[in-house]
């Protein structure tokens, strides 16, 4: 960058979405103007109020942490870093903040009936087969952590089990006893996926449709 941090800043307010104030408020008469519509402002304000602080780490920190997330996936590992890389000026601090340990007790026996500090069910925790944001193996390492936590893997590709336009009856089935009567699955369930990445395109709401412009693209991790 050659002591020239602006094009990097540029990226980086791009990619969250970061509008500025002067273009969306009118100024000296704020009782008509409405901030455009968009999740940018409450997701980094929980991802970044929620995680470690990263605010006062210096480009030694940050290229340590590109690498490695860059080790993990080639694809997808500088992309997925942008997440962490958009906290790095946010400098507020919650009230409260709890950092584990994350389990939960035993479930009740009786879902219909919760015990007393029991949650009335297990966790079940769904998982398509090809993640790149949060992989099967987070998944299954969780439920290993909470006792009697079940595991359902959806057979598809992207990030989420649910609401991504190809749930199947399967899933669904498995999902609707858990919220109905709190059956959780003894064994890991497989569930037939109903889409693949080529079947179809389904529609990505603004914000992502902005993450995926070209230009953002190159500007960010140079593809």
């Amino acid at each position: 960058m050659r002591g020239n941090v602006e094009p990097l800043a540029t990226s980086v307010l791009r990619m969250a979405g970061i509008s500025n104030l002067s273009d969306v408020c009118t100024i000296g008469d704020d009782t008509t103007s409405t901030a455009p519509a968009g999740i940018e402002d409450p997701h980094y304000a929980v991802i970044c109020t929620d995680g470690v602080d990263v605010s006062g780490e210096n480009s030694t920190y940050w290229k340590s942490y590109m690498e490695g997330q860059a080790s993990v996936s080639s694809f997808f590992g500088e992309l997925a870093a942008s997440a962490r890389l958009a906290c790095a000026g946010w400098r507020v601090r919650p009230n409260w903040s709890f950092k584990g340990p994350f389990k939960t007790p035993t479930a009740s026996k009786d879902p219909s009936s919760p015990e007393p500090n029991r949650p009335a069910a297990p966790l079940l925790f769904l998982s398509s087969k090809w993640d790149p944001v949060t992989p099967l193996r987070n998944a299954r390492t969780m439920a290993s952590r909470h006792p009697g936590a079940g595991v359902l893997v959806e057979d598809s590709m992207g990030h989420c089990a649910i609401g991504m336009g190809r749930v199947s009856n399967c899933l669904k089935s498995v999902v609707s006893k858990y919220f109905d009567k709190g059956i959780v699955p003894e064994k890991e369930v497989s569930c037939k996926g109903t889409q693949s990445p080529w079947t179809g395109v389904i529609q990505l709401d603004a914000a992502a449709q902005g993450l995926m412009r070209e230009r953002d693209r190159h500007h960010f991790i140079g593809v």
